[in-house]
């Protein structure tokens, strides 16, 4: 079953031989959905605590993912590297990169922190709008998957 996201932004489903070009925009749409689908879930209980909601969060994922990826392996092959004298070299130009990707993350961090409406400040929701949005949202998700299931078994 394709989560709802996924159906709303009509993120293709992975072939085995694809161009470039398709699987590029397919991990891009799907990295868009899990973004989304988690601002979606996240929104009520940021909102509750910190008194924001953000939804420059879908945008900032999307860099975020790949780049904390790059640096947690970057980071591995350091303390691999770091275990021997005669890799010193090496592990100070991994250290050197670290650096420099983090620097560069955080930046981007910020440029995105200042764009308008990255961020948008809100009252407190109270518990009963909390589990309201939840139990709204779940009616909705139940809803498409309901629908889906029914087209799904007319067209065969």
């Amino acid at each position: 079953v394709k989560p709802l996201s996924d159906k709303l932004l009509n993120v293709p489903k992975r072939k085995h031989k694809e161009r470039k070009a398709d699987a590029a925009r397919r991990i891009l749409l799907d990295s868009l959905s899990v973004s989304l689908a988690v601002w979606v879930g996240m929104m009520p209980i940021v909102a509750k605590y910190f008194n924001v909601i953000t939804p420059s969060m879908i945008p900032a994922n999307l860099l975020a993912i790949p780049v904390l990826f790059v640096l947690v392996t970057l980071g591995a092959v350091l303390v691999f590297t770091g275990s021997f004298t005669q890799l010193s070299l090496i592990t100070g130009g991994i250290a050197f990169l670290i650096k420099n990707v983090t620097t560069f993350f955080v930046n981007t961090m910020r440029m995105l922190a200042h764009v308008p409406f990255s961020s948008i400040e809100v009252p407190s929701p109270g518990i009963v709008f909390v589990l309201a949005y939840y139990f709204v949202l779940a009616g909705i998700i139940l809803l498409f998957h309901q629908t889906s299931k029914k087209v799904q078994s007319h067209s065969n």
